[in-house]
């Protein structure tokens, strides 16, 4: 259990992000290319950085108000390498990855009857009102009416909380959407936050998990447009820290973090995750910590106990007084059968099952476009230029069912089900080229797939584009927008790319795919699920579902905003202390939680602890 002189009681995002809600099997440890994390014993910020060029490393940048450094490993060197290598100097206390982390007063707001989590009357939800592109999940549709937050009573007591900053760290924000316009956060220049992803101070949303996180938290109520927050008005500093695949370098978390501190902001709302302990990362929390900042964080969306050693998730499991962790409850207030859990390290339970909040664009399905299938009953081999006989080598496309209902699977590397195995020396590339001249006057494109693969290690599987009328991506000179590696399990990925500068608005986009093994060993290979391409203009009227601890935690960000506006002379542990104490028992997050609680925003409100160190005789 969490446990501090300050915490009364005991105590996610993923990127994915969509990839930060996304469900992974078998997690693997990703990390940005040729960069390290080192943490020097030297004490100025000067002292830091000359000690890390003296030890050979690229472009050094201090991180935060930590003593790690970002920067660059030498060309042809390992990071085991150059972790054993810069751990025999004295100067370095520390090297890590820079790990990729895989967000009754009643208002007039026409979404409030889906917004569950605000007011569960054992409604039905459905798409109408509902304009982005995800489904309801109908596991828990309809509810159980009083399963939400209890914030009908809390809003006669507050919905004012432009008194507190909460920082938003995640793919950024839609600071233009009808419903959130009025409450971002400005730093007095005409900035609503920063990109440490894109290393600007434009932190516009372009994958809408930040934006639906902060449409949660603080979407204008009473507004009669859209949904409504838990905090009417409140003000949202936006920070992006994800790049254009979705993925979190852990530097540029960090720096959201350190963003965060130096402006004022006394929520940080962390719906994202990772397997990886990182001392760094913990610093950066500890130092937020210490200026009296609450931070939310997320669960995660695996099923699993992050008390197991070996399924941990963090940031939710670092043992910091000012982190409160967040697992997901459906409608029927039961534990979602997607989140983590763990006596030690979650907390308590909050809505995270069809969330409805604010989005961030129009999208729209590309390939496969209307009336045709990606794949059919023949293969739809015409479509695709496929590698030479013999076939044994060769991709297939075909269809094949998996475990969670999807059959849409474009290409398999091997047979049905992936039961089969690959040959060896297989060098193998399938392309196809798409008109994508539509989607000029989109914001962006995307390349969307899931990717389900069991390899050997120093085998392959690569996707690329380019524009090319006649060629594969790969001898059109393309670069490949990501490579799959070998390794031991089954690994399943859900990616996105960003492939505007190549495809956008181009007649001749060429996508290719392509598996290479080595000489020996084999495995069942490869199956691409879902492959599509789909463009985004950018809406200020749009609205989704999610699902995911990554949902969960902006509730309780929400309600720790409102506790800090409700009472400024709160510390972050007289914070979590109320949301732990004030919560709702539950019988179904008994055993699964530390407190057993869910998150009651009227319940924390009234919630005071006793006092104490009085002396005297009883009346």
């Amino acid at each position: 259990m969490k446990t501090s002189s300050l915490v009364f009681a005991s105590a996610l995002a993923l990127l994915s992000l969509p990839a930060l809600a996304a469900r992974r099997s078998s997690p693997r440890v990703r990390s940005v290319s040729g960069e390290v994390l080192v943490k020097l014993k030297a004490s100025t910020r000067a002292t830091r950085l000359q000690a890390a060029r003296r030890l050979g490393l690229g472009a050094p940048k201090t991180l935060g108000r930590t003593r790690f450094v970002q920067a660059q490993v030498p060309s042809g060197e390992s990071f085991e390498q150059v972790q054993a290598r810069l751990m025999r100097d004295p100067s370095v206390e520390k090297v890590e990855p820079n790990v990729l982390f895989d967000l009754s007063a009643v208002p007039n707001d026409p979404l409030l009857g889906q917004q569950w989590g605000v007011q569960n009357t054992g409604q039905t939800l459905s798409l109408i009102g509902v304009v982005g592109p995800d489904p309801l999940e109908a596991g828990a549709n309809p509810g159980n009416a009083g399963a939400d937050m209890n914030l009908a009573p809390a809003w006669d007591l507050i919905t004012d909380c432009r008194s507190v900053v909460v920082a938003v760290v995640d793919t950024g924000v839609n600071f233009d959407h009808e419903d959130l316009a009025a409450n971002m956060w400005d730093d007095g220049s005409g900035h609503t936050g920063y990109d440490f992803g894109d290393n600007d101070s434009n932190p516009n949303d372009t994958q809408g998990h930040g934006t639906h996180v902060a449409g949660t938290i603080a979407a204008v109520g009473n507004n009669s447009k859209g949904g409504t927050g838990v905090c009417w008005q409140a003000k949202i500093m936006a920070i992006k820290v994800a790049n254009a695949a979705g993925e979190i370098p852990t530097s540029a978390l960090i720096n959201g973090i350190a963003y965060a501190r130096t402006n004022g902001a006394k929520v940080v709302n962390l719906s994202l995750g990772s397997s990886i302990y990182l001392t760094s990362l913990e610093d950066a929390l500890d130092d937020a910590r210490a200026a009296g900042i609450v931070v939310v964080a997320a669960a995660g969306n695996d099923g699993a106990d992050n008390d197991d050693a070996s399924t941990p998730t963090y940031p939710c499991n670092y043992a910091l007084s000012n982190v409160i962790c967040v697992a997901a409850l459906d409608q029927r207030d039961e534990l979602a059968d997607f989140s983590n859990y763990g006596t030690d390290n979650v907390d308590v339970g909050a809505p995270g099952v069809n969330i409805a909040s604010s989005w961030y664009s129009l999208e729209s399905t590309v390939v496969p476009s209307s009336g045709e299938a990606f794949v059919n009953s023949s293969g739809g081999r015409t479509a695709w230029n496929l590698p030479a006989s013999p076939a044994s080598t060769a991709m297939t496309i075909g269809s094949v069912s998996l475990s969670d209902g999807r059959t849409n699977v474009g290409f398999l590397k091997t047979q049905a089900n992936l039961s089969g195995s690959y040959a060896n020396n297989a060098n193998d590339i399938a392309w196809r080229v798409f008109d994508l001249s539509s989607t000029a006057a989109a914001q962006f494109v995307l390349l969307k797939a899931s990717v389900l693969y069991k390899m050997v290690d120093s085998d392959h599987f690569d996707l690329a584009v380019a524009n090319s009328a006649s060629q594969d991506p790969w001898t059109a000179g393309a670069s490949s927008l990501t490579s799959f590696t070998g390794g031991t399990g089954d690994y399943f990925e859900d990616v996105s790319y960003d492939i505007s500068s190549a495809c956008k608005g181009q007649a001749t986009c060429s996508a290719g795919l392509r598996f290479t093994s080595n000489a020996s060993g084999v495995s069942t290979g490869v199956g691409v699920i879902d492959f599509k391409i789909v463009s985004f203009t950018y809406s200020d009227v749009t609205y989704n579902y999610l699902a995911g601890t990554s949902m969960a935690t902006p509730h309780v960000a929400g309600l720790a905003t409102m506790l800090l506006a409700y009472n400024p002379s709160f510390t972050a542990a007289d914070v979590i202390t109320a949301i732990q104490e004030g919560g709702r028992p539950l019988d179904s997050l008994t055993g699964y939680t530390a407190t057993g609680k869910a998150a009651d925003a009227h319940g924390s409100l009234r919630y005071l602890a006793a006092p104490t160190g009085l002396a005297g005789t009883s009346p």
